[in-house]
């Protein structure tokens, strides 16, 4: 299938593009991207309405947006151009239906007000990028998409991150984007740009300057005669092939009255490199001196602009406006469309150019003030005000912090970045100051700037903030941007220096904050955390409260009284009423049900973790997230739940991997890789480590322990105990520096496997002996039931299998069902040591059967290995059934048996409804089904 040049209008030399276009659209299903890049002039936008053209015969609905250079400031501006107009079209059903799930985040993008969502963290822009795929999904249901997105080089980055993530995700998707770009542009966000050119393997189309047959066919279309061989080859050099710029190099010599004769090649060779001015300049000094006025302010408006506006700004009538227009349409200047548009953005960026900065910068100003007027929101003005020279305006910093209040909503930070810091260079009045260093310093420490200019903007409006309540909330960003730079000691001291001149309620929740930190460094906090002990009695009646209770409960969680510990936590979360007060991102709430974990209370802990989880994902808060849902993978690894931990491990960072949270990723990584050791799968392990960054530059926190407990479990299962030995060393010279006395991470019976795989019994004993210890204080079946086993496989002997097998009777009372098969498995190899080998087999048999239940593959297969050297016949190790269920499978496959449908269960897993389908097919097959409606019992 091809397309005509004339269909399309006069497209010479381009037959090859024209013919990839008609390509990407043959495949019918979509999916389908093209980048086209060249230079200025080189005709990009003619490839694009042949795009177009070529979309309508097929079908499918088109939709675009074109780049603009003011704009690219504006978050989501092109994201903007692309749906808005069809969401407006749309009637309030197929709106609410468009907007539906995910597809909601996309709402304040598209500039959409008055739908129910809830508020969007700003933490990352992922929902939003979310949002708008899903809304694209939405409408390519009802028509086949085809999106266009010109001049990509000067769109906003936001939109273009929305772009990436959408082509990423086509794979049978009737969508087709076709994107051009110029191939370099100072300013231009080049990283994404790149990425979208080279990633994900485009169609690529990079049209080539015209031949020099092409430039005598187009001179002749233009002159109406036939031009002598020298006067088009002057032409071909002086336009270097470039189609905007003969065209514009025609118009010069054609207003001259030149003809394409072999005499006036000499004049053609005058014009140079300066043809587009030339002409430009040339043909707007033929029109009244007032068309001047209005290309000048149609430049600074940018992409397009209505009468009215350029009106506003030139002070003439809307009537002399149009008349003006007209004339300048007739010079091949602007358009003759409404709103007034520049015939391409050469003409554009020619009189923008020209501009004294002076001027330019007034008629900016006069823009601002014609937008704002007009009702328009502080976003569309804002890029306006960004070219103003600042002369103490309050208006102007009411604007841009209202710009940055939006972008901020849209998970857009360095935007909202670059208007505050206009704002703070304005400057604003001394009573606005210290509210435009606090959202500077927030914005700043959300995105791609450093933490300590953010942390300093925001400590700057703390001593120039004389409300308690806001010193305090103020107080808080400060000290989690001390924390996330590693400053953990200065953290606590800005809290503490805050509390003292605020109120009580306010104090105290500075106090819990300061014993929050001191959780993670218990050393830098120990005021904080014994100042709490006076409201051990408090009834929760405040946020400030129950925080309070919350990291009470902490504290004695860290020295390792978990029985009080959950006491404590429990009355934080009573009720909801902790989620409530301070929402899914509370650092309280994570430490309660943290908690709550290892206190085997997953009656209460799980149940309140559903919420929040719920509620990070309608925020769109990754962080939170990410922490809430390594919580529950957490729980599903202490009841020993191996297929479901993974499952938890892979949402976890699939949650995460659109940000950039260095804080919390060791820790999720280290949990995958815990998971895959019991998997049996210790190269995907090794590479889970590799990225968890487990080293000496890991900071001594106590949530980090985890990542050497995991490499260390990782090295034991590689055979490599001396490794194993020294990491678990570490995490104990760790646990000593920070004071921890808990058993949240338990370490002890790997450091005690790996002692005695180094003949050290006396080191294998000494472990034992501080696990014991510690689980006595902590007092929970699985925790003592874990360490009589350990302390039992260090003595040997008699005596140590008498251990392990107490210790298999606290577990078989506990959740810890893997840890109840390993004792088995290790009380089955100490029996045939001992030469009882039935009740060996009994017990390495029970143990086994109780790993194959929890999916954990490597203890399968050791128990099996050591039945079969006794003699025994235990039955193959062949998965089949659920058992044999990938991760993401069983995800899925759970989801699905629950009643979601394939689009609920992508909206929530983030991947695609094709991923989704491909799961469930290999689903069906492992479980010998052939309908959704057998997967719950499937499934058992």
């Amino acid at each position: 299938m091809s397309v005509r040049a004339d269909q399309v209008g006069s497209l010479l030399d381009r037959e090859g593009e024209i013919e990839q276009i008609a390509q990407l659209l043959a495949a019918g299903s979509g999916g389908g991207y093209a980048y086209v890049e060249g230079h200025a002039g080189i005709g990009k936008t003619r490839l694009l309405r042949a795009a177009r053209s070529h979309a309508a015969t097929q079908g499918l609905r088109v939709l675009s947006a074109r780049g603009d250079e003011l704009e690219s400031a504006f978050s989501y501006g092109v994201a903007r151009q692309l749906y808005e107009s069809a969401l407006t079209a749309a009637g309030a059903e197929d709106r609410r239906a468009l907007l539906d799930g995910p597809a909601a985040h996309a709402a304040p993008a598209v500039g959409l007000t008055g739908l129910p969502h809830e508020p969007i963290s700003p933490d990352s822009a992922f929902p939003v990028v979310h949002g708008l795929y899903w809304l694209t999904v939405n409408l390519a249901a009802r028509d086949p998409l085809m999106l266009l997105i010109d001049d990509a080089h000067w769109a906003d980055a936001p939109s273009l991150r929305f772009i990436d993530y959408l082509v990423g995700r086509l794979e049978d998707t009737p969508v087709t984007v076709v994107l051009a770009a110029r191939p370099t542009e100072r300013g231009a966000p080049a990283r994404l740009l790149d990425r979208l050119r080279d990633h994900h393997r485009p169609q690529l189309l990079r049209p080539r300057p015209l031949s020099e047959t092409a430039t005598c066919a187009l001179l002749e279309e233009r002159f109406d005669a036939v031009p002598d061989a020298a006067f088009a080859a002057a032409c071909h050099r002086a336009s270097a092939g470039n189609p905007f710029l003969l065209h514009e190099l025609a118009d010069a010599l054609l207003a001259d009255r030149i003809e394409p004769t072999e005499p006036a090649a000499a004049l053609v060779a005058d014009l140079g490199p300066d043809t587009v001015a030339h002409s430009l300049f040339l043909r707007l000094t033929r029109l009244p001196p007032e068309a001047g006025e209005v290309v000048d302010a149609l430049a600074v408006f940018g992409n397009a602009a209505e009468v009215r506006h350029i009106g506003a700004v030139t002070g003439l009538s809307p009537e002399a406006v149009s008349e003006l227009a007209d004339q300048l349409a007739d010079a091949n200047v602007l358009t003759a469309e409404r709103p007034l548009r520049f015939v391409h953005p050469i003409v554009r960026e020619a009189i923008y150019n020209e501009q004294r900065p002076a001027g330019r910068a007034r008629l900016h100003a006069l823009a601002a003030e014609s937008l704002l007027a007009d009702g328009h929101p502080a976003a569309l003005v804002a890029p306006h005000v960004l070219m103003t020279e600042a002369a103490a305006n309050p208006a102007t910093v009411a604007v841009l912090r209202e710009a940055a209040a939006a972008a901020m909503g849209q998970g857009a930070p360095d935007e909202a970045r670059d208007y505050l810091r206009r704002a703070l260079r304005e400057p604003p009045a001394d009573g606005a100051r210290a509210g435009v260093l606090a959202e500077l310093g927030t914005a700043e420490m959300l995105g791609d700037a450093g933490l300590a200019e953010a942390g300093a903007h925001i400590e700057a409006a703390i001593e120039l903030t004389a409300d308690p309540e806001l010193r305090a909330q103020r107080a808080h960003i400060a000290a989690r941007a001390r924390l996330f730079r590693g400053d953990l000691p200065g953290a606590v001291r800005l809290l503490d220096e805050v509390r003292s001149t605020v109120g009580p309620d306010a104090a105290l929740s500075l106090t819990a904050h300061q014993a929050a930190l001191g959780l993670l460094a218990p050393p830098c906090a120990d005021d904080a955390i014994a100042r709490l002990e006076a409201f051990t009695g408090v009834a929760g009646d405040t946020p400030a409260q129950l925080m309070a209770l919350a990291e009470l409960a902490g504290s004695r969680w860290l020295d390792g009284r978990i029985g009080e510990a959950a006491g404590f936590a429990e009355r934080a979360i009573a009720g909801g009423r902790l989620l409530a007060a301070e929402g899914p991102s509370s650092t309280a709430l994570n430490h309660a049900l943290r908690v709550l974990i290892d206190a085997d209370r997953y009656d209460l802990a799980l149940p309140a973790l559903e919420p929040a989880i719920a509620a990070a994902r309608a925020q769109g808060s990754v962080l939170s997230l990410s922490n809430l849902l390594c919580l529950r993978a957490v729980a599903a690894c202490r009841r020993g739940d191996v297929l479901a931990a993974e499952d938890e491990c892979r949402n976890m960072l699939e949650a995460v991997d659109h940000a950039d949270l260095p804080i919390v990723l060791p820790a999720h990584y280290a949990y995958l890789a815990l998971v895959l050791v019991e998997r049996g799968d210790l190269g995907s392990a090794e590479a889970a480590i590799m990225t968890s960054g487990c080293g000496p530059d890991l900071p001594a926190m106590t949530y980090m322990g985890i990542v050497w407990l995991a490499r260390a479990r990782l090295r034991l299962a590689q055979d490599r105990p001396g490794e194993a030995w020294a990491d678990l060393a570490e995490l104990r010279r760790r646990d000593e520096q920070t004071g921890v006395r808990h058993l949240s991470i338990q370490w002890h019976d790997t450091a005690a496997r790996a002692a005695l795989a180094l003949g050290d019994a006396d080191g294998a004993l000494d472990v034992a002996d501080e696990q014991l210890e510690r689980a006595q204080r902590w007092n929970t079946p699985s925790a003592l039931g874990v360490a009589l086993a350990t302390k039992g496989l260090a003595a040997g002997g008699a005596p140590g299998a008498a251990l392990v097998e107490e210790g298999i009777a606290l577990l078989a009372r506990s959740p810890a069902r893997l840890d109840h098969a390993r004792a088995h498995v290790d009380h089955g190899i100490m029996l045939a040591r001992a030469g009882r080998r039935t009740a060996a087999r009994e017990a390495l048999q029970a143990g086994l059967d109780g790993a194959r239940r929890c999916g954990a593959a490597a203890l399968v297969h050791s128990a099996h290995d050591e039945l079969t050297v006794m003699g025994a016949r235990p039955r193959k190790l062949h998965f089949s059934g659920a058992e044999a269920l990938t991760a993401s499978e069983r995800r899925v496959a759970q989801m699905a048996a629950a009643g979601r449908s394939n689009r609920e269960i992508a909206a929530a897993l983030f991947v695609t409804v094709r991923t989704v389908e491909n799961h469930l097919a290999h689903a069906y097959r492992k479980l010998g089904i052939g309908s959704r409606r057998e997967l719950p019992s499937a499934l058992g």
